[in-house]
């Protein structure tokens, strides 16, 4: 019973200075909602293409460079909003759109060792757009995705939190633009090549 109770007091000391240590890679889940600008048809009359919000799932994977303070990280996120309804009187125009980006970025972290952490990220990476399988005329669409190259750039806030079961455990508040190098094509053309896409999301980091 002593030596059991000398093992466990070991395991208990060092999980803690494990859970203590400064972490060099982070893995975030988030939930969220993402929000793009309605369109409008090139052609005359020009006709508005409205397009819902969407949930969003967005994974992180990052791992620290280099800072103690003031740190430097290289992150991946990657988010995908797969439920964007799209209403136009344009029977062309398809009923619906699914987004996913994946964007490898440098993020800067200030103040990495209180409470709160504000950060920004830029980088730059892949977007994936997918139409309905069908149009607003009840037809099947024949053109239904769009891969594109993508800008991101965001700022939010890490918090630090008391929960440490098995590893550390934060919470993070963000804003990130996915601005796509191209848009979503419709069988009618709409106006503009360039879009942004907002991700507002929240949720917990896990720290190792």
């Amino acid at each position: 019973m002593r030596g059991l109770a000398t093992v466990v007091i070991l395991l208990f000391s060092n999980c803690t200075l494990w859970a203590q240590a400064e972490k060099n890679n982070q893995l975030g889940f988030l939930l969220g909602v993402e929000f793009i600008a309605d369109r409008r048809t090139v052609a005359t009359p020009s006709l508005p293409v409205e397009i819902g919000n969407s949930e969003v799932f967005q994974l992180n994977f990052a791992h620290r460079l280099m800072g103690i303070d003031t740190q430097l990280w290289l992150e991946i996120p990657a988010a995908a909003g797969p439920s964007h309804s799209v209403r136009s009187d344009d029977p062309n125009t398809t009923n619906s759109l699914a987004t996913f980006y994946t964007t490898p970025s440098f993020r800067v972290n200030f103040a990495a060792q209180r409470t709160f952490t504000p950060w920004l990220s830029f980088g730059g990476g892949y977007a994936l757009f997918e139409r309905g399988e069908g149009l607003q005329n009840g037809l099947k669409n024949p053109d239904r995705f769009t891969n594109a190259g993508a800008l991101q750039f965001g700022g939010g806030v890490d918090i630090r939190t008391p929960l440490k079961v098995l590893m550390p455990l934060g919470l993070r508040a963000e804003v990130r633009d996915f601005y796509s190098l191209d848009i979503p094509r419709f069988i009618t053309p709409v106006r503009d090549d360039r879009q942004h896409n907002v991700i507002v999301s929240g949720g917990f980091v896990l720290k190792f």
